[in-house]
């Protein structure tokens, strides 16, 4: 699960947790334990977070940040407010089937990158296309960030942290 939490302060956490939804949104988890793995954001099962679909249930979740393993040992209906809205009533069956047939494994969650660049991690070169604007006028930062010798990493950290 992609989280920063406890006695992390500064300017510089603050855009590294705005930028954790970023990092949801590019990678998807090949589920094992659960234990690493947030239930409704992480995207775990189908194309989408839990979250973006069913809405009105995570509205009225208590537990946001709660990993896939916490959620099953306590029960999903522990975690939510005990009156739903006609909304998260309706969307709560639909979840529930969802999670009829998941077994968790002992192995480690993994997490995969959509923009892979096999066992080297993240292809950034990639995702800067993908976030640089068209049409945008080439910016002294970003030839100095994108030109140099960093690792691609390091590269992207440093574009995010610029233009975030």
């Amino acid at each position: 699960m992609a989280t920063l939490k406890g006695d992390v302060q500064g300017g510089h956490w603050q855009v590294l947790r705005a930028l954790l939804p970023l990092y949801e949104a590019i990678t998807t988890i090949d589920l094992g334990d659960g234990i690493s793995t947030s239930f409704w954001f992480d995207v775990w099962e189908g194309d989408e977070a839990l979250a973006d679909i069913f809405p009105a249930l995570f509205s009225h979740c208590t537990q946001k940040e709660a990993t896939i393993s916490e959620l099953l040992s306590a029960g999903l209906q522990q975690s939510l407010l005990p009156r739903l809205s006609r909304q998260a009533a309706a969307e709560l069956p639909l979840l529930q089937a969802r999670m009829g047939n998941l077994v968790l494994q002992a192995n480690p969650d993994k997490r995969l990158y959509l923009f892979a660049k096999g066992e080297a991690g993240i292809d950034s070169k990639a995702l800067y296309r993908l976030l640089k604007v068209r049409g945008q006028p080439e910016d002294q930062r970003a030839s100095f960030i994108w030109k140099n010798f960093a690792a691609p990493h390091f590269q992207l950290f440093m574009w995010l942290l610029i233009y975030k």
